[in-house]
């Protein structure tokens, strides 16, 4: 059996998780549009999943329905506490108005969540949202280290593999080599 495919199953492995860990440091920016439908107590976010410590900064702005909204940033309590009284009363970020911008450090491991909801009007509106986020994305950095892991494991048992086929070959049969001398007979008569 052939060791190769598994090396270099591997090595793919290895090299898109060191890719997974090093993207998981860089910035990462997303635009959304949140729909608010009529009525009261609608919201719409956007969840970030952050490890350690990190940033977010961005803007918003009211592109239909008119009025204005109410935006914010939670850590998971207070965003679980704002799913259910819809009051946002303790938040990390608050700002009311048609368009704005935001900017908030995240201080520890935790989900984080930018909310938007309805501010001065329960008409429909339509909210542009965009942000970065600067820090460790979990997401990256558990996949990469997961992939990593895989492909060293498996580069392993390739190699281990490749040394055990190796010893169970048998040496090639031995040939005898010409001395390079020249043997002269004479024929008696």
């Amino acid at each position: 059996m052939s060791t190769k495919p598994v090396r270099i199953i591997a090595y793919i492995l290895i090299v898109i998780g060191l890719i997974g860990l090093a993207w998981s440091f860089q910035p990462t920016r997303g635009t959304t549009t949140a729909e608010l439908p009529t009525g009261q107590g609608y919201y719409s976010y956007v969840k970030v999943s952050m490890w350690l410590n990190g940033h977010v900064e961005g803007n918003f702005e009211v592109a239909s329905g008119g009025g204005t909204v109410r935006f914010f940033v939670f850590d998971s309590t207070q965003y679980e506490d704002y799913s259910h009284d819809g009051v946002g009363s303790d938040s990390m970020f608050t700002l009311t108005g048609a368009s704005g911008s935001f900017s908030e450090d995240f201080p520890t491991t935790s989900t984080y969540y930018l909310v938007v909801d309805h501010g001065s009007t329960t008409a429909a509106q339509t909210v542009d949202i965009t942000y970065k986020v600067s820090g460790l994305d979990i997401k990256y950095l558990i996949g990469g280290a997961v992939l990593l892991a895989v492909g060293a494991v498996l580069a392993v048992i390739g190699l281990r593999m490749k040394a055990k086929a190796k010893a169970a070959t048998p040496p090639p049969a031995a040939q005898t080599q010409p001395t390079g001398e020249v043997v002269m007979f004479d024929k008696k008569t």
